[in-house]
């Protein structure tokens, strides 16, 4: 793969990417956003919907002997229009990453054993202010109403170990996969989750 370096333009994705190439290192950064339309019976921000952009970096180096490394990481930030009950703009921070070892004709030729690490995406920081009722006068008939921020960042981190192996067999391919998921779906102290699983298959 000779050195190349590109910019491009995507519509209406709004899609800019960067990517760096040689034959033992790739790199690429990516930037893109995307439109959210919220539902309009929820009436938490009407009609004005979210933007989300997102910003991708991608790495990957061959290091010799079969083995290579490779890495990601997502940075997004969202922007939340007010509408209805959200009387003013609110911000999402985000961000999700991976790293990767791998190695190629590890116990055969054709075969291959795969670690990551990762974490999946999730709200770093950011919230919604609802415009909520905070009191009730009975004898105006009054309702009073105020700004209660709702933080939507979880207390937790789910974080995934992976470990793949892949050979060929039998004139097909058989591959396993495991994974342990430590505090699953962003949820602070829960259980460990495990999982485990085998697929061969083979063309007629």
């Amino acid at each position: 793969m000779s050195n190349d370096v590109w910019w491009s333009f995507v519509a209406p994705a709004e899609l800019v990417k960067i990517k760096v190439c040689s034959p033992t290192f790739d790199a690429a950064i990516e930037v893109w956003s995307s439109s959210t339309v919220n539902v309009s019976s929820v009436n938490l921000t009407a009609n004005t919907g979210a933007v989300s952009w997102f910003a991708d970096a991608n790495t990957r180096m061959e290091l010799g002997r079969n083995w290579a490394i490779t890495g990601s990481f997502r940075r997004g930030a969202t922007r939340v229009g007010a509408g209805g009950l959200h009387t003013r703009t609110d911000w999402l921070n985000s961000n999700a990453w991976s790293a990767d070892i791998s190695r190629s004709a590890l116990l055969q030729s054709g075969d291959s054993l795969s670690l990551r690490v990762s974490q999946p995406l999730r709200i770093s920081s950011g919230g919604l202010g609802l415009n909520l009722p905070t009191g009730y006068d009975y004898a105006s008939g009054q309702t009073s109403f105020g700004l209660t921020n709702f933080a939507l960042s979880p207390t937790g981190r789910e974080r995934v170990i992976e470990a793949a192996y892949r050979l060929k067999l039998l004139g097909g391919v058989m591959s396993a996969n495991g994974y342990l998921r430590k505090e699953p779906g962003n949820v602070e102290l829960a259980p460990n989750d495990l999982g485990l699983a085998i697929r061969f298959a083979r063309g007629f």
